[in-house]
């Protein structure tokens, strides 16, 4: 119900409620969108309060290490493919033979705010913590980048220090756009392509975290979702007014569907599924599973990072057997909040996505040697 109307509030629909309400979200934005650019100038106008944070300091006079740091971040609040593009890059980094740390602050996990601060939870051969304990995003990239040291916690300035300390000459700064306290070489920033301006109004009134003009500061413009060469020539037009930094373009493929334990996959084509999730944009997860030829029966949309829990399980049977469903579907997000899952009445399985750079394959490649 809440997700209709914030649907409807972000749509074209006009009605009197729908417009006091855009209204009032509009005026709440302008404060949001006052305190982002006081926040941003002092960044910018006051390098001092920056550096001070930087890790070229400890780094150079403590450590003595030339580590150097990418970000992956965006300018637009949820759901733009921030998880595959950290594992897209993070994959890349490590073929190259670099020790390579990603630092996550762990959105809703209890490490985020133990007062313990960052922790370790992959030293690459897997998370050693519950999705649970590290969140749903870094237990699923530390369990497929193996080879990496995976920190979490709010405070990445630290876990960065212990990165660096640890031997990593990589560090990789998921989610990291708005994150100014640490200094980084390179800004990757990644766009929905179907919306890449968050519906051109602040938060809440829309999506945008940071005005356009923000992207100046990004080395690399990632464009998720293309579905043409049109679509993306039409776009980097578009993002040219604000950054002249190099633009890619990718979109998610589809590699298979498995169990929970991943011995087992499965075919989606022809099949009766139900479908569940718990991610920004669910739209984008359905369209899939339809893509590969599943009829879906059933559609239930959680909020981003709710786990799905044995209640659900036990209420959702019932419709399993009444619409003779044959799977049961989630995201890979989801499926690591289930491991312990019980048991029922038909397969419970996942879909493993990849994103592939569709366009610009040599600005792409430039700018992984840059970084490494």
């Amino acid at each position: 119900m809440i997700l209709e109307l914030l649907d409807k509030i972000h749509s074209s629909k006009r009605g009197v409620l729908l417009d006091s309400m855009r209204a009032l979200l509009y005026f709440v934005s302008l404060f949001y969108r006052l305190t982002m650019a006081i926040r941003n100038s002092l960044y910018d106008n006051f390098n001092r309060w920056e550096k001070s944070f930087s890790l070229k300091l400890f780094r150079i006079n403590i450590y003595n290490s030339k580590a150097r740091v990418i970000s992956i971040g965006n300018i637009v609040a949820g759901g733009t493919g921030k998880t595959p593009l950290t594992l897209l890059v993070a994959k890349a980094i490590l073929k190259k033979k670099r020790s390579l740390a990603i630092l996550s602050r762990g959105y809703k996990a209890k490490i985020e705010n133990d007062a313990m601060g960052p922790q370790l939870i992959s030293c690459g051969a897997g998370p050693i913590k519950t999705a649970a304990e590290c969140g749903d995003e870094p237990y699923l990239m530390s369990k497929n980048t193996p080879g990496a040291l995976f920190y979490v916690g709010k405070n990445r300035v630290e876990s960065a220090r212990m990165a660096v300390k640890a031997g990593a000459n990589i560090i990789l700064l998921d989610d990291g756009m708005q994150y100014r306290s640490l200094h980084r070489d390179f800004d990757i920033v990644l766009l929905d392509a179907q919306d890449p301006f968050g519906r051109d109004h602040f938060l809440p009134r829309g999506f945008l975290r940071e005005h356009p003009k923000a992207l100046k500061r990004s080395s690399l413009i990632v464009l998720n979702h293309i579905y043409s060469k049109s679509h993306f020539e039409e776009l980097k037009k578009e993002i040219s007014i604000w950054s002249s930094a190099p633009v890619v373009g990718v979109s998610p493929q589809y590699i298979k569907t498995v169990g929970l334990d991943e011995k087992q996959s499965f075919s989606l084509r022809g099949k009766k599924v139900m479908a569940f999730c718990g991610i920004a944009k669910p739209k984008y997860f359905f369209e899939l599973l339809e893509s590969q030829g599943a009829e879906i029966v059933f559609k239930e949309v959680l909020p981003d990072h709710e786990k799905a829990s044995q209640t659900f399980f036990d209420k959702v049977e019932i419709a399993a057997k009444d619409l003779e469903a044959e799977l049961m579907v989630c995201t890979e997000k989801d499926a690591v909040k289930i491991e312990d899952f019980k048991s029922f009445c038909i397969p419970i399985c996942f879909v493993k996505i990849e994103l592939t750079v569709e366009y610009g394959k040599k600005e792409f490649e430039k700018a992984l040697n840059y970084m490494v």
